[in-house]
């Protein structure tokens, strides 16, 4: 009688004990996938924005850190004509409070400094070093799907002459967690 006892209490402590566990903040070895809309404040156009989209993945190293990869080709809208796209990757630091998933970004990479035909006398291409810094928040929908609410960047191009550039970049979207 007591052993089918000590069996039923030592049952019921693991199911109480398996309800009681609390979902992983964030699971190591996890990528995410990403698309959205840009909005760039540029530094040698202040007045005027430019805009186009944004391809983005990250992949988590722990619970908290990770690296991020993207792409921002900001040449959709450009009416100074002279776009920009930028290639960058480091790494990122996260928490999660609740649906809600916040991250800071330290960056470098590369970026194009493009001059269109119709303002320039013809199309024209500069590389450039590129280092940033951002911030950013997300939602996530889903186990799987998070909108991006707002990634925030700001960007330094030192090489540009004659002071560098130094423009800033806002990014909506969504992104799929694998």
């Amino acid at each position: 009688m007591f052993r089918n006892l000590f069996v039923s209490v030592v049952v019921a402590g693991l199911c109480i004990s398996a309800w009681s566990q609390a979902k992983p903040v964030a699971e190591a070895g996890r990528w995410q996938v990403g698309v959205g809309v840009s909005v760039g404040l540029p530094d040698y156009a202040p007045s005027s924005y430019i805009t186009g989209g944004s391809l983005f993945a990250t992949y988590d190293i722990g619970s908290r850190y990770g690296l991020v990869v993207e792409a921002h080709d900001l040449n959709l809208s450009t009416p100074k004509g002279v776009g920009q796209t930028s290639f960058l990757i480091g790494p990122h630091y996260g928490f999660s409070q609740g649906r809600f998933h916040f991250y800071v970004k330290v960056l470098a990479g590369a970026g194009l400094l493009q001059r269109h035909a119709g303002f320039y006398a013809s199309n024209t291409t500069d590389v450039y070093e590129v280092f940033a810094g951002g911030w950013g928040m997300e939602y996530a929908l889903t186990h799987h799907l998070n909108l991006r609410l707002l990634d925030f960047e700001y960007q330094a191009w030192p090489g540009v002459k004659p002071n560098g550039l130094t423009p800033w970049v806002g990014t909506y979207g969504v992104n799929y967690r694998f």
